[in-house]
């Protein structure tokens, strides 16, 4: 159920639009899985990135390519000083070269599961961690679940 907000003159509105079913949503995320050849018992374990990616898919924040990338528009873009959108959506590549993520890795100054998170999506994504870190939490969220696929 979409989230539900009043307008200043008191009429409902819904913030999200459904664009897609849930089960062709599902349907999506499960054949991205599929093209990464990740084995039913590590998808049980991605469960909540799973269904926080078909949600996204579900509201068309999210949408997976036929080569497998990704890309995310932000529900709340990035703005500089004078409101301008700097950033608006994320592209995440399908695949990378070994070498950017071993250099992204090699860069790390401690091996928290955040750190390696935030590694993998820079290096999927080309986006500097200062931005990455600039999301507010619902983008931030979906986000970190596209990158949860990117590590197993």
């Amino acid at each position: 159920m979409p989230v539900r907000y009043r307008s200043f003159n008191e009429k409902p509105f819904y913030m999200f639009e459904q664009v897609i079913d849930p089960e062709l949503a599902l349907k999506e995320v499960e054949a991205f899985l599929d093209r990464k050849k990740i084995y039913p018992k590590r998808r049980a374990t991605l469960q909540g990135a799973v269904d926080t990616i078909a949600e996204a898919i579900q509201y068309g924040q999210v949408t997976i390519a036929e080569d497998g990338a990704i890309t995310q528009e932000l529900l709340d873009p990035i703005v500089d000083d004078k409101g301008n959108a700097v950033l608006s959506k994320i592209s995440y590549s399908a695949r990378i070269a070994p070498s950017i993520m071993a250099s992204k890795i090699a860069a790390l100054k401690s091996q928290t599961m955040e750190d390696k998170l935030l590694c993998h999506t820079m290096a999927y994504s080309g986006q500097a961690a200062g931005i990455i870190n600039k999301l507010e939490s619902t983008d931030r969220n979906t986000c970190d679940a596209i990158s949860l696929f990117f590590m197993v």
